[in-house]
């Protein structure tokens, strides 16, 4: 993680600010959570994980929207893990906005 954003910052020139890692599941990758200790261990802040949702999120990419219009609008009836990830992503909106109220 420290190499991709340092060479970001590098290739574009620019600062670029972390406030946290947001990991994603994926079918088929056995490694995810020693992944996901070896973030918090390099002091990574890992506020929520989300798991596999390639259904939600590849009908998103399709309609252009987000999880929130995707679930409300494209869905004929709610699914209880995407309500549960659609949770996780308003508590990681809350915590950045926070973070953000601390800066200011």
């Amino acid at each position: 993680m420290d190499q991709l954003v340092g060479g970001l910052e590098e290739q574009l020139g620019i600062e670029v600010g972390v406030l946290a890692v947001v990991p994603n599941r994926y079918k088929g990758m056995n490694d995810q959570d020693r992944f996901l200790e070896q973030l918090s261990a390099d002091g990574w802040d890992v506020p929520i994980r989300l798991r596999e949702r390639s259904s939600m999120l590849e009908g998103c990419w399709a309609e252009q929207c987000t999880a929130f219009t995707y679930n409300e609008v494209h869905r004929d009836r709610e699914r209880d893990h995407e309500l549960e990830t659609l949770e996780k992503i308003e508590s990681l909106a809350r915590r950045i906005r926070e973070t953000k109220a601390v800066e200011a």
